[in-house]
């Protein structure tokens, strides 16, 4: 993302044999396809309901958070619910592509 540039707004991971992208907005749909022509892609639609905006999100973020600390237990977003995904996202990065990361 850039204020200096024109650029999508999405997020667009491309592997050997796929591209996986979703725009940044609050519909939550990721595809499958080519994000120029996305009426061709394959939809992958979430139907749990959840936040729709930024204040959404960041209130029911620190209400789970809190009543994490209420119960004495971690919250389901913790530094440590973070691990697996950040050690993903460093394998893809070591052995992808990345020109395009």
């Amino acid at each position: 993302m850039s204020w200096l540039d024109r650029q999508a707004n999405r997020i667009c991971l491309r592997f050997e044999r796929a591209v996986v992208w979703s725009e940044l907005s609050v519909a939550g749909s990721v595809y499958m396809g080519d994000p120029e022509s996305p009426a061709s892609c394959t939809a992958l639609t979430s139907h749990l309901s959840g936040a729709t905006t930024l204040n959404q999100a960041f209130y029911l973020e620190w209400r789970a958070f809190l009543d994490g600390l209420n119960a004495r237990c971690e919250s389901q977003v913790s530094g440590r619910s973070a691990l697996l995904t950040t050690k993903l996202v460093e394998g893809l990065l070591a052995h992808g592509d990345t020109e395009h990361a």
